[in-house]
């Protein structure tokens, strides 16, 4: 790994970050280290559903989601991040599907607790949110959940320092979200032609030209304006391509859900805000349709039981829990959602996007397709 002082003079030294969090600096050389051992196969995930791939090498989320629903999720091995930050770790998992063992890797960061510590659960939060208005085959934060590690097997090949979450258990709680694989940073994506990224996300030029490349980044912003995303600098976003087809990723929620600003943003960085000249019509249309039962159903976004000295992934989301709250018992089982601050949150924005539309001060695109 090349340290920060061998930087070309005039080099950009912001941290990028690689497909699931803080992971390299395209501009100093920086890599991600290799897996534990290989992958099953390139981790892109399919722009179409997986039923109308074209044949292509792709997972759709559903199937990620399931690994992530394995109590059988095996840990291979971990790497830091070049520049980890509380706790992250880049681990390579093994699950059992069907016949075959896939292997794969996911961007892991544990929850610690209420606080500054809860921070990782907002990476969830931006995950369930995008299910309001977004299609599996279009979501622009990759798949994630709550996981408890095995604390013997995390002490072998993590940390070897580490405690259970809680007290007398034997697991370490914290969220995976997918690792993608062959995804670029914005600096990569323009390095290798894509798209002109130097103001961020939003090639305007582009916009204007290519309409799979217009809904991609329409839904990444009205993600990001939803969650009120306050941390939105180029780092936060990669990008993956198939054929001439782009899709935007955004892979850090820190600075979300009103967590607090980072003041050095440029308003034309701050993602917080519509950026896009134009909104599609269809994810406008689906948004006013929601009604307060659909925020409702975020009051629980993971849920894992009890199973002897461990928690395991619930099979089932449905909960009797009426109260909003960011991690709560339930009996037997651990509850992860969204607050009622947050709730709130998105319900007032979708609103002040509504009111907008209607008074014309946003403008709207026909959806490709619709």
């Amino acid at each position: 790994m090349v340290p920060p002082s061998s930087c070309e003079p005039g080099a950009r030294t912001r941290w990028a970050v690689g497909a699931l969090g803080c992971s390299l600096i395209v501009a100093c050389g920086y890599t991600v280290p290799e897996p534990a051992e290989p992958v099953s196969f390139g981790s892109e995930l399919c722009l179409k559903s997986p039923a109308s791939a074209d044949g292509r090498e792709c997972v759709g989320v559903r199937r990620v989601e399931r690994w992530f629903q394995s109590r059988d999720l095996d840990l291979v091995g971990a790497a830091e991040t070049p520049r980890g930050i509380q706790g992250a770790r880049i681990l390579t998992l093994r699950v059992p599907e069907a016949e075959s063992t896939i292997v794969f890797r996911a961007k892991w960061r544990p929850y610690v607790g209420a606080g500054f510590g809860d921070v990782p659960r907002r990476e969830l939060a931006a995950y369930a949110v995008q299910g309001l208005f977004l299609a599996p085959e279009q979501y622009v934060v990759p798949p994630t959940a709550p996981y408890c590690l095995d604390l013997a097997v995390f002490r072998q090949k993590v940390d070897p320092e580490a405690r259970g979450t809680f007290a007398d258990w034997d697991c370490v709680l914290g969220f995976l979200q997918y690792w993608l694989e062959p995804a670029k940073t914005l600096d990569e994506a323009t390095a290798a032609g894509w798209m002109n990224a130097a103001d961020g996300p939003l090639d305007r030029a582009r916009f204007e030209s290519d309409a799979s490349y217009r809904e991609t980044v329409a839904h990444l912003n009205l993600l990001t304006y939803l969650i009120d995303h306050d941390d939105s600098h180029s780092g936060q976003f990669v990008v993956t391509r198939h054929a001439n087809l782009l899709r935007l990723y955004s892979v850090d929620h820190s600075l979300s859900f009103d967590a607090g600003a980072n003041s050095t943003l440029s308003p034309s960085e701050d993602w917080s805000e519509l950026q896009v000249p134009a909104i599609p019509d269809d994810k406008v249309a689906r948004l006013a349709s929601l009604g307060q039962h659909d925020l409702m159903r975020l009051r629980v976004i993971g849920r894992l039981e009890r199973q002897g000295r461990r928690l395991v992934p619930a099979l089932d989301l449905r909960s009797e829990q009426r109260e909003a709250r960011s991690v709560a018992w339930e009996g037997e089982f651990l509850n992860i959602g969204l607050t009622q601050g947050e709730l709130d949150q998105v319900e007032r924005r979708i609103a002040a996007l509504k009111e907008r539309v209607h008074h014309h001060s946003v403008a709207v695109f026909e959806a490709h397709g619709s």
